[in-house]
């Protein structure tokens, strides 16, 4: 798995998280939903493991929420979570910064 793809799985984790808090949802809800143990839901919010595409249905509709506010930066305020693009793995250089060589 690429680092950008782990850098998803935790912030889609993560804006999960902040909603079942938001909602009053626990882990062991969302198990029952999914089919799976709460150390399974568990591992997927801290983005060990990746959520299918079909877990996030599921959770989606457990939250009441559509699925994109589950995967898009842009969502309810709750879940404000930057996933890093190709830009902000880059080094940034200071305007005044000269070329080498």
């Amino acid at each position: 798995m690429s680092e950008l793809a782990k850098r998803a799985d935790v912030a889609v984790g993560a804006r999960i998280n902040a909603l079942l808090w938001t909602k009053r949802v626990t882990q062991r809800q969302v198990a029952a939903a999914l089919g799976i143990a709460q150390g399974g839901v568990s591992r997927r919010l801290r983005g060990s493991t990746p959520l299918t595409v079909g877990e996030l249905f599921v959770i989606a509709g457990l939250l009441d929420v559509d699925v994109v506010d589950l995967v898009n930066e842009s969502g309810p305020d709750t879940l404000a979570v930057k996933v890093p693009g190709p830009s902000d793995l880059l080094p940034r250089l200071d305007s005044n910064q000269q070329p080498s060589g």
